[in-house]
């Protein structure tokens, strides 16, 4: 009996690390992202998407950048997002905003705030959401990113200690039932 607690104990420990590794790279993809960069255009390529009801064509837009400290390449996917938290519908905005900004000041260098990481293996790319010209020597902030880690972190250590609580109230209770002895009832 013994060992097979010590292996319940183990599998939800493991359950617990995966679930917050899961989580982990969760927040990684889905916080918002900055990345300073000279805008060198757009490109369109058109997908096939494949389906139960058979193969559609749809449009993909992106965003071809030059990053403005190593001078490598980026490509952002310029994609409307209609779930939450972004709910961006201003894709075809975004691509007219990139080639006005190209055109008229190329040497001007862009915030563009994104979701998501490059997997070159599986073609992903980020999600641009949103960009604005900034000063070559911004250096930008990511408030919402901490506000929002510093209270789930709260909300989690407040959790944590409701159930340690729970935890050994019921560890008390079971001690005092062991500990007070029954009453018998001569008759």
């Amino acid at each position: 009996m013994n060992s097979m607690l010590i292996y319940l104990k183990r599998f939800l420990y493991f359950i617990l690390v995966t679930g917050l590794l899961s989580l982990g790279v969760f927040l990684i993809y889905y916080l918002p992202s900055t990345k300073k960069a000279y805008l060198v255009g757009t490109e369109i390529k058109r997908e096939v998407i494949q389906n139960t009801k058979g193969d559609s064509l749809k449009d993909v837009r992106y965003i071809v950048a030059r990053d403005h400290e190593t001078g490598k390449t980026l490509m952002f996917r310029n994609e409307d997002v209609p779930w939450p938290p972004y709910f961006k519908f201003n894709s075809g905005d975004l691509s007219g905003e990139v080639m006005n900004i190209h055109q008229h000041s190329p040497d001007k260098v862009v915030n563009i705030t994104y979701y998501g990481f490059r997997f070159p293996m599986l073609s992903l790319y980020p999600n641009a959401t949103k960009l604005r010209i900034v000063p070559a020597d911004y250096q930008h902030t990511p408030w919402f990113n901490m506000i929002f880690l510093s209270i789930l972190f709260l909300v989690s250590v407040f959790f944590f200690l409701k159930i340690r609580k729970i935890g050994k109230n019921r560890k008390n209770r079971k001690k005092n039932q062991i500990d007070t002895p029954t009453e018998t009832v001569p008759s």
